[in-house]
């Protein structure tokens, strides 16, 4: 995707919204994560709890493999800030590079946190 408020990190979703980021659909995949994004926060949320939440430090040998592993918890963070700018969008009509709304905030005690 080359709209960079869509850029997901390498995190690639399920379902339809996989389907069409695979196909390069931006306006699909926006229309998608904005009118689902509960479905899809709940895959992200899964996949940094399945990630254990932040990495700690001791837990690995090298820097390069904690970093590696804070690598895959921002990118799954960042994804969930690119499905709130598609909810906002689609649902409030915000423009997608609008300032990110944290009066919810991204994530609370390690967790990702849904809008809804």
């Amino acid at each position: 995707m080359d709209i960079p408020e869509l850029d997901f990190r390498g995190v690639v979703f399920p379902d339809k919204a996989g389907e069409l980021q695979k196909a390069n659909a931006t306006a699909s995949v926006i229309r998608e994560l904005g009118d689902n994004y509960s479905k899809y926060h709940a895959f992200l949320a899964a996949e940094v709890d399945r990630l254990g939440g932040p990495p700690d430090r001791s837990d690995y040998k090298s820097f390069d493999e904690y970093a590696d592993a804070w690598s895959k918890i921002e990118a799954l963070v960042h994804a969930e800030a690119t499905a709130r700018r598609c909810r906002g969008f689609r649902r409030l009509g915000r423009p997608l590079d609008d300032a990110l709304d944290l009066k919810v905030p991204l994530a609370k005690d390690n967790r990702l946190v849904s809008m809804e």
